[in-house]
C-alpha cells in the first residue's frame, strides 16, 4: 500500500523517532489522526447534531466532537485506526458518502483525507500520463529508426523494468526483507514514489536505448548488414553506457546508505 511518511521513516537513533515510538507505545493514540469535518450552510442546530450522531455510528469511529454554535461548524471525528491505515482511509470515504443536512455543504480534512485525495489524484492521472509517454516514446523512436517493432520493444522492456523495480521496492521496504541489513522500519511506500520511479527508470532506459540505436542506425546507413550493424553499435556504445551506468550506480549508492527509508 501507499501512505504519507511519518517519523518512522527516520532511523531509530533519531530523537524525533524515539519520541514518536515512546508516544505510540505509552499513550492511547486515538485522536492523533482526527478527521475534521467542516459544515457550512443554513442547517439548524438539531440537523447538525443529527448529522454528528450519524457520523458517530460509522464503523471505526471512536467519538465525534461538536458542533458548536449556529454558524459554520467543525466536527472532529476521532477514528479508532491509525491515520495512514486502510480503515482510516475507508472511514474518510464513508464520511463523504454520508448525506449532510439539507442546505449544508461538507468539507473533510485531516491526515487521512489528505492521503485519500493524494492517492486518488495520482491514480486518476497515471493512465493519461502513461498513455502520453508511451505515444511520445513511440513517435520519437519511430521517427528515428523508421521501425514499428523497435519502439514497441523499447516500451515493453521499459515497462517490465519499471514493474521489476516496484516489485523489488515492495519486497524490500514494505514487507521488510533486508530491513536489518539496511536499518529501516518496514512500512507503506510513499504516495509519490511510483511517479518518481517512473520518471527515473523509464527516462534512463529510453535514454540509453537511444544511444545504442543511434550507433546501430549509423552503421546500417553506412551499408553494413543488420547483424554487423548491431554488433558495431553495441561495441561503440558499450563503454559510454557502462561508464554512465557505473556513475549512476555510485550516485544512487549514496542514497542507499542513507538512514532515512524514503531516500533509500
Amino acid at each position: 500500500g501507499f501512505a504519507t511518511p511519518d517519523d518512522r521513516a527516520l532511523p531509530v537513533s533519531a530523537s524525533s523517532r524515539q519520541t514518536g515510538d515512546l508516544v505510540r507505545g505509552a499513550f492511547d493514540m486515538k485522536g492523533s489522526g482526527t478527521i475534521s469535518v467542516i459544515m457550512t450552510g443554513t442547517a439548524d442546530r438539531p440537523a447538525r447534531e443529527d448529522y454528528a450522531r450519524r457520523l458517530s455510528a460509522l464503523p471505526q469511529v471512536a467519538r465525534v466532537a461538536g458542533p458548536v454554535g449556529d454558524g459554520p461548524a467543525q466536527l472532529s471525528v476521532v477514528p479508532l485506526a491509525d491515520p495512514g491505515s486502510r480503515a482510516a482511509q475507508q472511514l474518510v470515504r464513508e464520511i463523504r458518502r454520508t448525506p449532510a443536512p439539507a442546505g449544508t455543504g461538507v468539507l473533510v480534512g485531516g491526515a487521512s483525507a489528505v492521503l485519500v485525495d493524494a492517492k486518488a489524484t495520482v491514480g486518476d492521472r497515471i493512465p493519461l500520463a502513461l498513455t502520453l509517454i508511451a505515444l511520445t516514446t513511440f513517435a520519437l523512436l519511430f521517427g528515428f529508426t523508421r521501425s514499428l517493432l523497435l519502439p514497441l520493444k523499447a516500451i515493453a522492456l521499459n515497462a517490465l523494468s519499471l514493474t521489476a523495480v516496484l516489485g523489488a521496492m515492495v519486497w524490500i521496504f514494505q514487507t521488510g526483507h533486508l530491513s536489518h541489513l539496511l536499518g529501516f522500519t518496514p512500512g507503506p511506500l510513499s504516495t509519490t514514489m511510483p511517479v518518481l520511479l517512473f520518471c527515473i527508470v523509464f527516462g534512463l532506459s529510453v535514454d540509453y536505448e537511444v544511444f545504442v540505436l543511434a550507433r546501430i542506425k549509423e552503421a546500417h546507413d553506412a551499408g553494413q548488414d543488420t547483424a554487423t550493424s548491431i554488433v558495431s553499435g553495441v561495441a561503440r556504445t558499450g563503454g559510454i553506457v557502462t561508464a554512465a551506468g557505473a556513475l549512476l550506480a555510485f550516485t544512487l549508492l549514496s542514497f542507499g546508505t542513507s538512514r532515512v527509508s524514503l531516500l533509500q
